[in-house]
């Protein structure tokens, strides 16, 4: 079965084809604006009877009675045009109409001749441009239709324009009879060429190029160089079947701890270098004043690499920690944790102002930090990728239920140790996470299927597919 999977990769070229690089992404941000712009008057001609009459569709009017030798803002074509609107006749019929991706399309080939630098990118690039601004009118449309926040597609200034994705790119043109995408001998590192563009050199690591058809590519500008996001048609790949079930608890103290007893030590939440390098800044830093010097922008370049190798590094920690654990369990059960209430300020009002706000300033950081809701997003879709099962349960009492004979107790509860008075003891963090899979197995067993993984027995003996001892309690109150 063939599937679309993306990989990412790291894009190296010279210091020139950095410059061409922020040169092109100039004119393609000028482009977007010009597009949406265009979008927004054809709009506002077509419903709003005002900006008709200011553009001489409709009734004309003897106030604005000038005219001057003018070229039309549409099409290039002079004439004597009316000094308000200076636009021909057949732009102005044409303009009441609204326009699409399509005839914004056909519209590029007199405007890349109006641009000259805007000429030498490949069609499919500056295509790509207004693919992402159609796409984004149909995100507001679907959002209007749903009710939702509509979110109207904004102007981009430089800084927000860091991406661009080629339509309809391949690794082999069969029209300029050259590679988009050549791979070398040893398979260590491969070549794309963009018309328009600086050849980039791509190291491809040790996982290679996947052999199969390049449907998409993606070049964002990072601050540490390119990034080139590719997307192949490959086979996929189907895991075997391992009938083990696990459960999952998060934590700031334990990033991950399961039910079978393994923790993994958390990402910290203070960075020694991120607060030097604020500090450095924090010292030549000119207040009022726009321009700043050559040392205050450096730190600011090297604060910038520092916080993205930061989350790449964290990125690909998290992506070795899931992917293992897809592997070795057919069934994961994780927590459905509200993380922007968790981390919501406890600042409160002028009329009812919080308490302990450090402290929940402080906790708020610890919890970020961790990174729980990108783990919980790879699990699921690399779950649904493999045929195996993430089930989400409510968090409610699991570190406070005993896993051996569940009892419900805020008090058995000591940090990060949990004792009951049956006799049981363990670590809090895998106390909870059996809990945790006791609750995926009680209330998803009947869904999973002949091919379940077998009942799973707590450390009494008791078999996780009864929920009776489960249950919320409603006379004792008390956090997860």
């Amino acid at each position: 079965m063939l599937v679309h999977q993306t990989f990412q990769y790291r894009a190296y070229t010279s210091k020139a084809g950095y410059a061409a690089f922020d040169e092109a992404l100039r004119h393609l941000c000028n482009l977007y604006n010009a597009a949406l712009a265009e979008r927004i008057l054809r709009y506002k001609l077509d419903k709003w009877p005002a900006y008709q009459h200011h553009y001489g569709i409709g009734k004309p009017d003897e106030k604005y009675s000038g005219y001057a030798w003018l070229k039309c803002w549409n099409c290039g074509v002079a004439g004597e045009y009316h000094v308000l609107r200076a636009v021909c006749e057949d732009c102005a019929v044409r303009k009441g109409k609204g326009i699409y991706f399509a005839e914004q399309s056909r519209e590029l080939t007199q405007a890349q001749l109006d641009n000259p630098e805007l000429h030498k990118l490949s069609r499919k690039v500056k295509v790509g441009v207004l693919y992402r601004l159609d796409l984004a009118f149909k995100r507001f449309f679907q959002r209007v239709e749903k009710g939702e926040t509509p979110g109207f597609p904004r102007f981009k200034s430089l800084s927000q324009f860091k991406t661009m994705s080629p339509r309809g790119i391949e690794i082999y043109s069969r029209i300029r009879k050259q590679y988009w995408l050549k791979k070398s001998p040893d398979g260590k590192k491969a070549f794309l060429t963009v018309s328009g563009l600086p050849r980039l050199k791509i190291r491809t690591g040790k996982r290679g190029i996947p052999e199969g058809k390049l449907t998409r590519v993606t070049l964002t500008r990072k601050d540490w160089g390119i990034t080139a996001s590719m997307t192949f048609e490959v086979e996929k790949e189907e895991l075997s079947k391992t009938d083990q079930a696990v459960g999952i608890d998060v934590g700031v103290a334990k990033l991950i701890a399961t039910s079978d007893g393994e923790t993994i030590q958390p990402f910290p939440a203070d960075d020694p270098k991120d607060e030097s390098l604020q500090r450095q800044m924090s010292k030549r830093h000119r207040k009022g004043k726009k321009k700043q010097s050559n040392r205050y922008r450096e730190l600011q370049q090297q604060l910038r690499r520092h916080r993205a190798n930061k989350r790449l590094r964290k990125r690909n920690r998290l992506h070795q920690l899931t992917t293992d654990l897809v592997r070795r369990y057919d069934l994961i059960a994780i927590e459905k944790l509200q993380l922007e209430q968790m981390t919501k300020s406890a600042k409160g009002t002028e009329k009812n102002p919080g308490t302990n706000v450090q402290q929940k300033a402080g906790l708020n950081r610890s919890i970020l930090a961790q990174s729980w809701g990108l783990c919980a997003y790879q699990l699921k879709y690399k779950a649904e990728w493999a045929g195996k099962t993430v089930v989400s349960v409510p968090p409610h009492y699991t570190s406070q239920t005993c896993a051996n004979c569940g009892t419900v107790s805020a008090e058995n509860r000591k940090k990060e140790n949990y004792k009951c008075a049956c006799g049981y003891q363990a670590d809090a963090d895998v106390n909870a996470a059996i809990n945790i899979l006791c609750r995926a197995l009680s209330t998803a067993g009947q869904n999973l299927g002949p091919g379940r993984p077998q009942d799973y027995r707590r450390p009494g003996g008791e078999v996780c597919a009864y929920p009776s001892s489960l249950q919320e309690p409603t006379t004792q109150a008390g956090g997860s």
